[in-house]
């Protein structure tokens, strides 16, 4: 594995963290830093993951950009909960 390979590794772990799991999520909440450190690590980790596959044809970039890209992904699926309960609930 590259070593660029393995920076998008540990990127999308910290993404993964600050996004998916409660007891580290940083993400959406109230706190004052978190959304936007994870929305910049984000786009940085999802153009690094592009370029390097571009370069090394790893399928493990691949995994880093969808997991980069998964705040997006998170705000797609509260979005879509918020909507369907409002539309069960008329």
């Amino acid at each position: 594995m590259k070593k660029l390979s393995m920076v998008n590794v540990i990127g999308a772990l910290a993404v993964f963290l600050m996004v998916w799991l409660p007891p580290t999520r940083v993400f959406l909440t109230d706190m004052e830093l978190g959304t936007p450190i994870t929305i910049i690590l984000s786009l940085l980790l999802s153009t690094s993951a592009i370029g390097t596959y571009q370069k090394y044809q790893q399928k493990i970039d691949i995994v880093s950009l969808f997991i980069s890209l998964s705040p997006i992904i998170f705000i797609a699926l509260v979005l879509i909960i918020a909507l369907l309960g409002e539309l069960f609930t008329l």
